[in-house]
Parts: structure tokens; C-alpha cells; sequence
């Protein structure tokens, strides 16, 4: 009878201490994959650096990439004659885009299917896969334009003006900016949105 009523207490004891230990190696293993995660260093991001040379034998005036980043517009020079070519970006060769003789400033259209450049006193497209060119409106020295996804161009008919408007399709431009004081307005941007640009004004 006496050892029936003697207390066990070997499984408390053990049970007393093990609660203490769990914790201890789950407060460890935390701080452990805490540091692991938190002090892990960002990974070096790689410098990209790509040179595009202007087609053979010629002079670069202006460039502009296609939205979809696939193609470069380049207005060169060669044998004192400025025209448009395009290269797609993963080719070597540059394409010249007969038709576009005197072409400067060029910009892409939104889908990138079309370029807007301007020569011979006007506002002009050209489909990226050539063609003739489309006159839009007249640009007697024009400066850069945008082009958004409505169909609108926005343009800088001269050096020395406040920026235009006019449909993709051609029309007569409407004005898009104001000027005072004498100044100009040139290169316009669109915003994402395609209803607000932003434009250099001096």
C-alpha cells in the first residue's frame, strides 16, 4: 500500500524542463532565418551598355526608339542626303525607308506600326515596313512631335512657335499651345494616360 501511494515524479520534471528548451530552440532558429533573410544583401543589378552605330558611311541627326522597343528610327545623312531608316533591334542591318528624303525629327506611333518624321516642308508618316509616306499637314521647319494612342499628333511645326495638333490620319492642325513673350515650344512627350504631354518651352 505504501508504494501505491508513493508520488511519481520523474515525467513532471522531465515535461518542466523540456518546455523551456522547445522554446529556447524555437527563439534560436527565428533570429536565425531573421538574419538570414533580412541581412541577405540585394543582389548586384548588371550594367547593360549597347551601342547602336549609325548606318554605314553616314551621319546620325536624330533617333527615336518604337514604344514596343523593338525597332530604332535613325534620320541619317549619307552622300549629303538625309533620309529615314529603321533597324529592328535584333538585326545588325539598318533599312533605309525610300521616299523619305530631307527626313527629320522621327517619332512612332503608339502601336508602334508607323513612324511620323518630317520632310519637304511637311508633317508625314511611313508604315515601319515601308511604303510611300503620307503627308498629314504642313510643318514648313518642323521640330518633333508625339503621338498618341486617340489618333492625336502634337507637333512643333517650326523652330520658333507654340506646338500644333492634328488628326494621324491628316487634316488641318489646330493649335495645342500658347506662346508669349516670344518664346517656342518643341519636343513634346505624351503621359501614359495619352491625354496630357509634357513639352520644352523657352
Amino acid at each position: 500500500a505504501a508504494e501505491l501511494a508513493a508520488p511519481v515524479v520523474g515525467p513532471p520534471a522531465r515535461r518542466s524542463i523540456l518546455w523551456p528548451a522547445a522554446a529556447a530552440i524555437l527563439l534560436v532558429t527565428s533570429v536565425a532565418l531573421g538574419v538570414l533573410h533580412f541581412g541577405r544583401a540585394d543582389p548586384v543589378q548588371p550594367v547593360m551598355r549597347y551601342t547602336v552605330p549609325a548606318p554605314e558611311k553616314s551621319t546620325a541627326h536624330t533617333f527615336a526608339v518604337s514604344p514596343d522597343g523593338r525597332y530604332l528610327a535613325i534620320a541619317a545623312t549619307t552622300d549629303a542626303k538625309r533620309h529615314l531608316w529603321v533597324r529592328a533591334l535584333d538585326t545588325l542591318q539598318p533599312q533605309l525607308l525610300p521616299g523619305t528624303e530631307e527626313a527629320a525629327y522621327p517619332f512612332w506611333s503608339p502601336d508602334s506600326r508607323y513612324i511620323g518624321f518630317f520632310a519637304q516642308g511637311k508633317l508625314k508618316k511611313i508604315p515601319v515596313t515601308g511604303g510611300p509616306p503620307q503627308s498629314l499637314c504642313d510643318a514648313p521647319d518642323g521640330r518633333s512631335g508625339a503621338w498618341n494612342r486617340d489618333g492625336v499628333i502634337v507637333f512643333a511645326p517650326t523652330g520658333n512657335s507654340a506646338l500644333q495638333r492634328v488628326a494621324a490620319a491628316g487634316g488641318v492642325p489646330a493649335a495645342a499651345s500658347k506662346v508669349e513673350g516670344g518664346g517656342f515650344h518643341r519636343f513634346p512627350v505624351f503621359l501614359p494616360g495619352g491625354r496630357h504631354f509634357l513639352y520644352h518651352a523657352t
